[in-house]
């Protein structure tokens, strides 16, 4: 599980580079973009959208982690379940 752990803390690292990067441009831009009302609008639609792609990505990683989580404890399950038998040989079914 401890690799589950590092995953988790590198899409919490991602997820906030991301997101501070975004609102870094956003910011420069509005600060820098000659004022108008169709940059000012065309900025909103461009931050709110590159947005929207870092929270598909979040969700995504989380939704991945889950599954991987979730199969990994049904393999637990089914190994801790199985119990094998010994089948007989030819001499033993001979017998």
């Amino acid at each position: 599980m401890q690799g589950k752990n590092v995953h988790v803390v590198l899409y919490l690292i991602a997820t906030f580079v991301l997101t501070a990067i975004v609102s870094l441009v956003f910011m420069l831009t509005l600060r820098w973009w000659p004022p108008s009302a169709a940059s000012e609008v065309a900025t909103d639609v461009t931050y709110i959208l590159t947005l929207g792609v870092v929270e598909v990505f979040s969700i995504a990683t989380v939704t991945t982690h889950y599954f991987e989580c979730r199969e990994m404890k049904q393999v637990k399950d089914m190994a801790a379940s199985h119990h094998y038998t010994n089948l007989p040989n030819d001499d033993e079914a001979n017998i």
